[in-house]
């Protein structure tokens, strides 16, 4: 069985053995990489979970069991809410999959600062009564502990809806504005589900890429070390996680002493980032370096990577144009000594967000992606020009 994360191997949870049946080499590529994705929420990878039939289906039933939809979590939330609020602050629990259910939602209701604390007291093995300490509903200080606990682990996160990662949060609040305290549940749960819980899963996606067949037991052995390495640049990685937008610390990873990286060093980096993207799906920093550390290391694949085309995205939404400039005119700089297949992906991830780039990436990179888009839209401006003349002829 697939172990659910390197840490289960690196502390010796696992050993020995690791013994895992991949997909059936005809699984679709599309649905195996939506699973992962950072932007695929809670519900649609619960449906995608039926069409698998590898040891990751067994791992993905289990870490899936009793997770219900953000209603069914909202519900339980409420429920719990009108009873603190009625002056119900002494709780009756039967069985452990209750008392389980119960302290699941009031872990809730501490991220929001509606509870402080609890205590179980047992009446048998298995009933018993939870006492809690109730903090009360104040809306403000709801939302400012909500937006405390957020930012330890997404430092840019606002409620401003133009910032697309961010937009349904702001819709949340927006859709539930009348009733202020549910609108911040749904938040809460739906980061959660985003967030924390995507975390878990990036965690099995690294354990099923470390067991590729691809892969040799030296290198496996290899990844696990390279992912628990404490390095300077591990160091450099947690400025990142505090301060996601100060772009000089994610040059200070790619560059040293002037130069760019050799291949193996970015690919070791890469797959130390790794442990920091399982936690941080939303820091620009990370994502960006999660995108140039495997272009430097010959491992990008356009299809497996939305969060390096994130980075781009969350640039141009939050960062001033002068700081745009020099972090496009950089990247730039650093990608003239790819080779022709790593230009080409570089290329089309910067023109999805920057399709007004294409002559300076061009200028810069003489790649083909570039000017075949370049190409494209001169193409387009002749047939309207012939268009126009056609029509003139013939009025």
């Amino acid at each position: 069985m697939i172990a659910q994360s390197p840490a289960a191997i690196a502390w010796g949870v696992c050993q020995c053995y690791i013994m895992y049946k991949p997909e059936v080499p005809t699984f679709p590529k599309d649905t195996l990489n939506k699973l992962f994705n950072v932007d695929t929420d809670a519900n649609e990878r619960r449906e995608l979970l039926g069409r698998l039939r590898g040891d990751l289906n067994t791992v993905m039933f289990f870490w899936n069991l009793g997770k219900g939809t953000v209603d069914e979590e909202y519900n339980k939330i409420h429920a719990m809410l009108k009873q603190l609020h009625l002056g119900n602050k002494i709780l009756n629990f039967n069985g452990d999959n209750d008392l389980k259910e119960k302290q699941n939602v009031l872990y809730k209701l501490t991220l929001l600062g509606i509870v402080k604390d609890w205590t179980v007291e047992y009446a048998t093995l298995a009933k018993g009564t939870l006492s809690v300490d109730y903090a009360g509903m104040d809306v403000d200080a709801v939302k400012d502990t909500l937006l405390k606990y957020i930012r330890k682990y997404d430092s840019e996160f606002t409620f401003d809806e133009k910032i697309t990662r961010y937009k349904k949060f702001h819709d949340l609040m927006n859709l539930y504005a009348a009733k202020p305290i549910k609108a911040l549940c749904y938040v809460l749960i739906t980061w959660t589900n985003d967030n924390i819980l995507y975390g878990r899963v990036q965690s099995i996606r690294n354990m099923m890429d470390f067991c590729s067949e691809e892969i040799s037991d030296e290198d496996f052995r290899k990844k696990i070390n390279d992912f628990f390495r404490y390095t300077d640049q591990v160091v450099v990685f947690d400025t990142i996680v505090q301060h996601p937008n100060e772009y000089k610390n994610w040059f200070a990873i790619i560059e040293k002493n002037g130069k760019v990286i050799n291949s193996d060093k970015a690919s070791n980096t890469s797959t130390s980032l790794l442990r920091y993207l399982e936690s941080y799906g939303m820091n620009t920093g990370l994502n960006y370096l999660s995108g140039m550390l495997k272009l430097i290391g010959g491992e990008y694949k356009v299809d497996e990577d939305r969060r390096f085309a994130d980075s781009f995205k969350s640039m141009r939404e939050s960062f001033s144009q002068a700081d745009q400039e020099i972090i496009l005119t950089k990247t730039l700089d650093i990608a003239k000594n790819f080779d022709d297949a790593e230009k080409n992906m570089l290329s089309e991830v910067i023109l999805k967000v920057y399709p007004e780039r294409a002559e300076k990436i061009h200028r810069t990179l003489e790649d083909f992606h570039s000017l075949t888009t370049i190409i494209g839209r001169h193409t387009l401006t002749l047939r309207k020009i012939l268009e126009d003349n056609t029509r003139g002829l013939f009025k």
